[in-house]
């Protein structure tokens, strides 16, 4: 068998891309039976970034990109896909005779890629604030994305630190709500440094997003210096605040099932 690894255009969209790995298979070999030689190849060890679960087949891209090294990887080529197979056999396009050929294609596109990462979002806070930031959970939690809420997602008995560090790690951003009640101080300042470190590790994949909120009275919070050297935003509104949360997101939104009436 014999395989290779490259770019393709995505079908349907001319500027945007997909990944693409493709072995050579036995003339006119069938999907089922193409699998069954790509599990041996597998079950070998000499494929790392390949594998199947209870869910079917899984590509490791940064796993492939370590065994694949003379291919550069592009930035949203990160984390763990499940890609379309695909099974292709072409008679040579003018002599008969020439033997067919069969090529077993793993294909992933950009927006997979994008859809397959971390779709939560971690909401900073002060305690006082939390009516305000309840109003943001909620919708987030309608347009598809999993919120993390401190409240909502830690379990009774589980280490505060722990359980910040968990949701920081299984998040995609952390949304820094500052209103003149915000102070970098104990748990807080924990989130930030959580935060930093997340994107330290993971660079574009994930994103801090600081938004000021100031009072009735135009009082506007102080800005903690970890977080001035990222972009900062003063919504006038909710509903800017919110579009200013979906535009930083590094991924996609997931579509949205529809309610059953």
């Amino acid at each position: 068998m014999i395989w290779e690894a490259g770019y393709s255009p995505i079908r349907d969209s001319d500027d945007a891309e997909g990944f693409l790995i493709s072995f050579e298979m036995e003339p006119h070999a069938t999907l089922p039976k193409a699998l069954k030689a790509l599990t041996k190849v597998v079950a070998s060890g000499k494929i790392e970034w390949l594998f199947e679960d209870k869910e079917g087949w899984k590509l490791n891209l940064d796993r492939c990109f370590k065994q694949l090294s003379e291919l550069r990887p592009h930035p949203w080529l990160k984390g763990t896909v499940t890609p379309l197979i695909e099974v292709e056999t072409h008679q040579h396009p003018i002599f008969d005779d020439v033997r067919p050929t069969t090529t077993l294609r793993i294909w992933v596109s950009e927006k997979e890629i994008q859809l397959s990462q971390p779709q939560r979002i971690f909401l900073s806070h002060k305690g006082i604030d939390k009516p305000l930031v309840r109003q943001y959970f909620s919708v987030l939690q309608t347009i598809g994305f999993d919120v993390w809420l401190d409240e909502d997602a830690m379990v009774a008995g589980v280490s505060l630190e722990r359980a910040l560090l968990s949701g920081m790690r299984s998040s995609c951003a952390a949304v820094f709500f500052l209103t003149p009640n915000y102070v970098d101080e104990n748990y807080l300042a924990t989130e930030i440094d959580y935060a930093m470190a997340q994107k330290r590790q993971r660079g574009d994949q994930f994103s801090i997003i600081t938004l000021l909120l100031a009072e009735e009275s135009g009082r506007l919070p102080q800005i903690p210096d970890l977080l001035k050297q990222f972009v900062w935003k003063q919504p006038k509104n909710p509903l800017q605040a919110l579009e200013e949360i979906l535009r930083a997101l590094p991924i996609a939104v997931r579509q949205i099932a529809p309610r059953q009436i």
